[in-house]
């Protein structure tokens, strides 16, 4: 008696090669899908998106701190009156003695603004005549 004996070859698994209508199908679906990446990246670049603000309105009660990570930075986030600040911790507004907050109000920083501590406008002129009076 000889038990049975199973050969196995690599190419007997292989899948069939894709015809070329299906390989055409599949690099073009690879564009379409490296095309979206890039546009998104680029949407996306500043590490905030428009839904990313809205979902910290909806999720962050009034008077609510957190830590906001954005563009490899922490910063201390907190809402109030229904809008969104940073903390402004960089060195170059050390000598802003009274700019405390950064308002967050869209994903490019064209309509941000400074406050002070009270979250009132930030006066860049009235601090300029404090250090020249001192």
């Amino acid at each position: 008696y000889l038990p049975s004996v199973a050969t196995w070859h690599p190419a007997a698994t292989r899948a069939p090669a894709p015809s070329p209508a299906e390989g055409e199908e599949t690099q073009m679906e690879r564009l379409r899908r490296a095309q979206a990446v890039q546009e998104w990246m680029v949407s996306s670049a500043s590490q905030l998106t428009y839904h990313g603000i809205h979902q910290l309105h909806s999720d962050l009660q009034d008077g609510q701190l957190c830590v906001f990570f954005r563009n490899n930075h922490f910063s201390t986030m907190m809402k109030h009156r229904r809008e969104l600040f940073l903390l402004c911790t960089d060195v170059g507004y050390l000598d802003k003695h009274s700019l405390v907050w950064e308002r967050l109000a869209d994903v490019s920083g064209e309509f941000s603004a400074f406050y002070d501590g009270d979250f009132l406008p930030y006066d860049h002129s009235a601090e300029q005549r404090a250090a020249g009076e001192g």
